[in-house]
């Protein structure tokens, strides 16, 4: 293997969006995943690590054993990387260029968001259609909604905007929220 290594949907991971982050986000779900258990004990460890090196690097290790081993502290064998890479965790790119403009945006969670019963308000640099889209989507994850914490749902709306490219009107936010609130009071 050659290049560079790419962490799939890593904007999942992060909270902060426009800095290199202090902490990175590990959910419990991996330990439902049957990917993730499929790995080694050895090779979660070491995606764990990766996850931090991406972050810390700002998304800059080569797909290299001997680079990734000095970046990480610890022997990395290529058939190591080959494992995660073979299980989706990790993807390899030919330049630190297309790395940096990787795109995870999952296409899934923006389906359906050409309905007509959704309205947006119109936002600056954001073309009419994401703007609908964005809208539909933030509809459809409100509805959707199971938790009670305010942070995790404005990073839901946050992930939202990021995969559609637009930005939520000032009132947007609060009437999603309403309405998540809404749809789960019997």
């Amino acid at each position: 293997m050659d290049g560079w290594i790419v962490i799939p949907n890593w904007r999942r991971f992060q909270h902060y969006k426009d800095r290199q982050p202090r902490w990175i986000k590990v959910y419990t779900e991996l330990m439902s995943d049957p990917a993730f258990l499929g790995l080694t004990f050895a090779q979660r460890g070491l995606l764990i690590s990766l996850w931090l090196e991406y972050a810390r690097s700002r998304r800059a290790i080569r797909v290299r054993a001997a680079s990734v081993s000095r970046q990480l502290g610890g022997r990395v064998a290529s058939a190591q990387l080959e494992a995660l890479s073979d299980a989706g965790f990790i993807e390899v790119t030919a330049s630190n260029v297309l790395a940096e403009r990787y795109q995870d945006a999952s296409p899934e969670l923006l389906r359906n968001s050409n309905r007509s019963d959704d309205v947006a308000l119109p936002v600056e640099g954001a073309s009419s259609s994401l703007q609908k889209q964005l809208l539909a989507a933030g509809h459809r994850f409100a509805h959707d909604w199971k938790g009670t914490d305010s942070d995790a749902f404005e990073e839901g709306l946050d992930e939202l905007e990021y995969l559609t490219g637009a930005r939520f009107g000032a009132g947007d936010r609060y009437r999603l929220w309403d309405q998540a609130q809404g749809d789960h009071v019997h």
